[in-house]
């Protein structure tokens, strides 16, 4: 296929036309110039043809994660919830390390969940929540996400020591916790504290 001509090649090719034809002969000259407007609306069609074609090597944007506001959860052992039971025996400066990092966390989507912000997602659905306390040791609070109550539910507390989380056995017990809480969502967790809007506004369950 012949490459489409520029305009000015096109009007260049029209004026020899032009020039080359018999002066007493204006009809030649009339045709000519009838070609050649052919051929320029021609080009510019050509033209917005081209400009009209996908680019295929246009980038994909990846749309934005949807906003989102997480309500917190705590396991419950039958006995107590065991994340506020852990936070009433630690100093009141421990406790505000964990507030602030929930506060941060609240509206973040789960693929925001890794540093630098204080959580990491180890694997298999699980994350930790990390602060550290007066003395450096690395906690760790374990929990998932409960997507049916876009709730994160926070299950048991652990450290970190020398690239390990402790206790042992973490990422097996993790598990039993989660699908126990995703099972028995209404009695096997609560609200912590004042976290859960939802919650707020629902008074049918036994927990809440």
């Amino acid at each position: 296929m012949e490459p489409v001509k520029g305009d000015a090649d096109l009007v260049l090719i029209g004026r020899v036309m032009v020039g080359s034809a018999p002066r007493r002969r204006s009809s030649w000259s009339r045709t000519c110039l009838t070609i050649m407007a052919w051929l320029v609306g021609g080009s510019m069609t050509a033209k917005k043809q081209l400009a009209r074609r996908p680019d295929s090597k246009k980038v994909t944007v990846e749309p934005e994660p949807k906003s989102v506001r997480w309500n917190y959860h705590e396991r419950h052992d039958g006995k107590k919830p065991v994340i506020s039971d852990w936070k009433g025996r630690v100093q009141v400066a421990l406790r505000a390390k964990l507030d602030r990092a929930l506060d941060q966390l609240r509206q973040m989507p789960k693929s925001q969940w890794h540093k630098p912000a204080p959580a990491s997602h180890i694997g298999d659905h699980t994350y930790v929540i990390r602060f550290t306390d007066q003395t450096g040791m690395q906690i760790r609070l374990f929990g998932h996400f409960h997507d049916p109550h876009d709730a994160f539910v926070m299950t048991f507390v652990g450290h970190e020591k020398d690239g390990k989380y402790i206790p042992e056995g973490y990422e097996a017990l993790a598990q039993v916790h989660r699908a126990n809480c995703s099972e028995n969502f209404q009695t096997a967790t609560q609200p912590y504290g004042n976290r859960c809007e939802l919650c707020s506004r629902d008074t049918g369950s036994m927990r809440h």
